[in-house]
């Protein structure tokens, strides 16, 4: 995943993700040339970071639906 496509899932800004990531919250993502490449271990961690802010967790859920 994109950090576009994390920002707008989760409906959270680049800057909360590199703040989790200097609280190590989540681990850094992948880089491929300039850009971040999140796996699937980050995306956990940010789902766990996510429902503790507000209680949900958009993405899992989406994946269990399906």
């Amino acid at each position: 995943m994109s950090t576009k496509e994390i920002e707008t899932t989760y409906d959270i800004t680049r800057q909360t993700l590199n703040n989790w990531i200097q609280r190590k919250i989540i681990s850094k993502p992948t880089k491929k040339g300039n850009k971040n490449i999140w796996s699937r271990t980050n995306i956990i961690e940010i789902e766990r970071a996510v429902s503790q802010k507000n209680g949900k967790t958009p993405f899992l859920n989406l994946i269990m639906k399906n």
